[in-house]
């Protein structure tokens, strides 16, 4: 993969269901076109694959172990995905920790986004849109820079 943008948070901090808006703004979106999804219902891992204008880009919300993002990466990679969209842990930083999953398989340094952590409940929604919109513009910036 050419590019990977990593969202980065401890656990239950709103990573999969950050990456899960995400996905719903793709299809929401006459740009992108979905090809391929196991995306079931809100609340369970899925991965995807979009094209826009001549790109492949892949989204995963697995990013708890090692094991679950490097099936899922490697798997882009066989479909020949040239960004990806995927979570990671914050301190799973070992050498099979999901940090360095993602950086097995792409040719430039990951771009990490933290994930901010809400305050409360009710600001859980707000962060994870928040988050949505900054993953989204560092997608548009991505697709930018593989044309």
């Amino acid at each position: 993969m050419k590019k990977s943008i990593a969202l980065k948070g401890r656990a239950d901090s709103g990573k999969s269901s950050t990456i899960t808006k995400l996905y719903h703004k793709l299809l929401e979106s006459d740009n992108y076109k979905l090809q391929e999804t196991t995306f079931i219902k809100p609340g369970w891992d899925f991965r995807a694959t979009f094209l826009v204008r001549g790109i492949l880009i892949g989204v995963t919300s697995k990013g708890d172990t090692y094991d679950l993002v490097i099936d899922d990466l490697g798997w882009f990679k066989i479909q020949t995905v040239d960004i990806c969209v995927c979570a990671c842990r914050s301190k799973d930083m070992t050498d099979k920790g999901t940090n360095s999953a993602v950086k097995e398989y792409t040719d430039d340094d990951p771009v990490y986004l933290w994930k901010t952590v809400s305050d409360s409940e009710k600001n859980f929604d707000k962060s994870n849109e928040q988050d949505c919109e900054r993953l989204f513009i560092e997608l548009q910036k991505a697709i930018e820079n593989v044309t």
